[in-house]
């Protein structure tokens, strides 16, 4: 045990060890310093123990004190490193499981939060618009329903206007409804370009 002490406590226990052996002068013990085969090859050197009588002699000191130390600060160490396991363990598993479920709230299945989302993005981007693009949208809007022959065809179509680049989305029956809202919107007085969403049925 006193090896132990020896080598994890020396600060404390080399008092312990200069009133002991007095033949070890400041130097020696500097020498030492908390090596237990030095401390044995010392007292070997100073008083002509052999190793078995340096050790008993070193066995004999009393450093109970410093032992019991010696273990609560293993024990707190202990402590400390298990402390520190069930950290990093919760932070493994914390941050994946915030982050899933952040996902889920932002991106989840449900029909009713996705139609909200929708219907809350439709509202910002059409609330974006300005007053010149508003017009844009409106123009191609109500000259698409004054052709008879496609009025009815276009009734799920969105039209968005940006700076004046009109993005067409929504869905038609065939392809000749398709090229004729995407050519009107694009003949439309101010309109600089067409993203054309279009899905044909």
């Amino acid at each position: 045990m006193n090896r132990d002490v020896v080598e994890t406590q020396w600060v404390q226990v080399r008092e312990v060890i200069r009133d002991r052996f007095s033949n070890l002068s400041d130097e020696d013990l500097r020498q030492i310093n908390g090596r237990y085969d030095q401390l044995i090859s010392k007292l070997q050197q100073k008083y002509g123990y052999t190793r078995e009588e340096a050790e008993d002699k070193v066995r004999n000191l009393n450093f109970d004190r410093y032992s019991a130390t010696s273990k609560s600060y293993r024990d707190d160490s202990r402590a400390r490193d298990d402390s520190s396991s069930i950290f990093k363990w919760l932070l493994a598993i914390g941050i994946p499981l915030l982050l899933a479920l952040w996902l889920y709230n932002s991106y989840g299945p449900t029909t009713a939060g996705t139609t909200t989302t929708t219907n809350a993005t439709a509202q910002e981007q059409f609330v974006a618009e300005t007053p010149a693009d508003r017009i844009i949208s409106n123009g191609i809007r109500d000259r698409l329903a004054a052709n008879q022959d496609f009025a009815s065809d276009i009734a799920n179509l969105q039209i968005r206007t940006n700076n004046a680049v009109v993005t067409l989305s929504g869905t038609v029956p065939d392809r000749e409804t398709h090229d004729f809202a995407v050519s009107t919107a694009r003949n439309f007085s101010g309109v600089s370009r067409v993203v054309d969403n279009i899905q044909v049925r």
